[in-house]
């Protein structure tokens, strides 16, 4: 009985060994509030957000650009045909 409990406790730990993190900071960093994101495949991204911001990304998200604007509107949403 004690090695089963022993046992069940080694698991329980063991398991929060290999828990990964799930989310990663981006840059550049934005201060605004980001709206919506739409993916044209798996590399290539725009993200839009309050203030005019747009953000686009060729290589999956690792490295985002901030593409100037001459507007100071909230965008809502993106959308490519």
């Amino acid at each position: 009985m004690k090695m089963k409990f022993y046992l069940l406790v080694f698991l329980a730990f063991t398991f929060n060994l290999f828990s990964q993190n799930y989310y990663t900071v981006i840059s550049p960093f934005v201060e605004s509030e980001l709206n919506d994101v739409f993916l044209v495949n798996q590399d290539v991204g725009w993200i839009v957000g309050n203030k005019g911001i747009i953000l686009y990304t060729s290589d999956g998200g690792q490295n985002w650009v901030r593409k100037s604007t001459l507007f100071n509107y909230d965008l809502l949403k993106v959308f490519f045909l």
